[in-house]
């Protein structure tokens, strides 16, 4: 069994550019913080420690678990989810040698991992353009706000601009990442249900409100998240290809409101003219309990990108008034309720004209956007 390092009178480790705070169990870098489990820590401290040395999984599992009762296979199970948790803020300290086991990076003055691939930039920023509409309300351009995605506590994460949430743990499970968005006027639940460190499922829901105050303890809706949204079929990342498809799917809410319900589904075609430019024909399919039927409304943007460190932004433009391409809304049916009505009004003034998103890449081909305009957040699929 493998002795664990020497590390009582050393509270703090540097290693390239991070730091790992022993005593608080968390690891830096000059811009954020993130906290670790204590098997997440005990791993970092075993790589770091012997960095020339490659671990294998038995090695890891006696020293990090201290016990005999877990199988090898939680190790490389655990080793991908601590990457993915890293990896989101481009820290990369750990690498797989094939057939023998796990080591620390070289030691360097670098930890920068390979640049996010583009499609996670053509992602979100689909999205952006389908909640904006929904939550119309006139925007000056200006400059992106300053923001980033933070981990509130373990398995939880929130855009820096978020109001305070509070919440039972109890209601936490360990296989999904949560991601929340309060504000006053809308509240963003979205959830990533993990296999081998990947999205293979996730879960919207927009609640609006009349009141502009929605509430600090958000437990109740994350005690209703569930998973029937998967990725489609030969679900692939395109690096080459100039052309492909996003989707989501959405449950609609009001938080002043429990008689109502409604959904929307999202979707856009988009080719890329350059790789700061793409071109997007998108469409949303609305219900709610307002309206008898359904109805459409479908536009065409140009985005324009341009990535930061481990996001993106995209500013979203309507092409409609220097091109012939389609834009309104079609009906399938007739309101019934007017006082059952909230995407339906936010939408009668038609889509904002340009807005900013956020994107941040979470998983291969899923990602979390948060759009400024509206102060909605969303995940989504990408697909052929």
């Amino acid at each position: 069994m493998l002795k664990q390092p020497f590390v009582k009178k050393q509270n703090n480790i540097h290693y390239n550019n991070i730091s790992l705070n022993i005593k608080k169990k968390s690891i830096s870098t000059k811009k954020i913080t993130i906290q670790l489990t204590d098997i997440e820590l005990k791993i970092i401290i075993l790589l770091i420690k012997n960095h020339n040395v490659t671990h294998s999984k038995e090695d890891i599992l006696n020293y990090a678990w201290n016990r005999n009762d877990n199988y090898v296979s939680v190790v490389p199970q655990t080793i991908s989810l601590l990457r993915k948790k890293l990896h989101r803020h481009n820290i990369d300290i750990i690498d797989t040698i094939k057939g023998e086991g796990y080591k620390a990076t070289e030691k360097t003055n670098s930890f920068e991992i390979p640049n996010i691939k583009i499609w996670a930039l053509f992602v979100a920023f689909l999205t952006c353009t389908v909640i904006s509409y929904m939550l119309y309300d006139d925007y000056i351009i200006k400059k992106p706000i300053v923001q980033e995605l933070v981990e509130h506590s373990p398995n939880i994460f929130k855009p820096s601009n978020s109001l305070p949430v509070i919440f039972d743990n109890n209601v936490i499970k360990t296989d999904i990442y949560y991601y929340i968005n309060r504000q006053k006027c809308n509240l963003s639940i979205s959830a990533c249900k993990l296999e081998d460190g990947q999205c293979r499922s996730i879960y919207n829901k927009l609640f609006f409100t009349n009141e502009n105050n929605t509430p600090e303890d958000i437990t109740p809706y994350l005690s209703e998240v569930y998973f029937d949204y998967t990725p489609p079929k030969l679900l692939a990342a395109h690096q080459i290809d100039d052309e492909f498809k996003v989707e989501s799917s959405v449950d609609l809410g009001a938080l002043d409101n429990d008689n109502y319900s409604g959904h929307a589904y999202l979707y856009y075609d988009l080719k890329t003219e350059r790789n700061e430019k793409l071109i997007s024909e998108f469409s949303i399919f609305i219900t709610e309990s307002g309206y008898e039927g359904s109805y459409r409304y479908s536009s065409d943007l140009t985005i324009n990108l341009h990535k930061e460190n481990d996001k993106y932004f995209a500013l979203l433009s309507n092409m409609n008034k220097t091109t012939n391409f389609k834009l309104g809304r079609e009906h399938h049916g007739i309101i019934k309720d007017q006082t059952q009505l909230y995407a339906y009004p936010r939408l009668l003034n038609g889509p904002i004209k340009t807005f900013y998103a956020h994107i941040y890449p979470i998983s291969k081909n899923t990602n979390f956007t948060y759009f400024e305009d509206t102060k909605t957040s969303l995940l989504m699929f990408e697909h052929k």
